[in-house]
């Protein structure tokens, strides 16, 4: 996929990255002025819209370089989706006062649902493309 790395592609890549932080932040800020929290809703919505965005590009990804694929996928959408945060946030879960339904909905819900975006996103690529 990719051989070298150049400074301009490093820099992209680098910037791509911290978007992706910005974007992540942006949901917590936004489900906080919601719904007043953002215990898990910022990092489901953060890692619905990352897997359908992942879904997508991976299935229009030859119409891209792959320097610009990996830039978008792998450091924008790659910390967009905060997996160590989920687990962070699993955790507390667990620890928590949380009943079982709410820690099995936790658990099982994001990762499936997220994986259920994927398909979605590749799906509305390939009709795309």
């Amino acid at each position: 996929m990719l051989s070298s790395f150049t400074p301009l592609q490093i820099l992209f890549w680098s910037l791509a990255a911290v978007l992706g932080v910005f974007g992540r932040y942006g949901f917590e800020v936004f489900f906080v002025k919601i719904l007043g929290s953002s215990f898990w809703s910022g990092t489901l919505a953060a890692n619905l819209v990352g897997a359908f965005l992942i879904g997508l590009f991976y299935a229009v990804k030859g119409q891209f370089s792959d320097e610009f694929y990996f830039g978008i996928v792998f450091c924008f959408l790659g910390s967009l989706t905060t997996f160590s945060t989920f687990s962070l946030q699993a955790s507390q879960f667990i620890e928590g006062d949380r009943s079982l339904i709410s820690i099995f909905s936790f658990l099982f819900g994001v990762p499936v649902l997220s994986l259920i975006f994927v398909f979605l996103g590749q799906y509305l690529g390939r009709i795309l493309d």
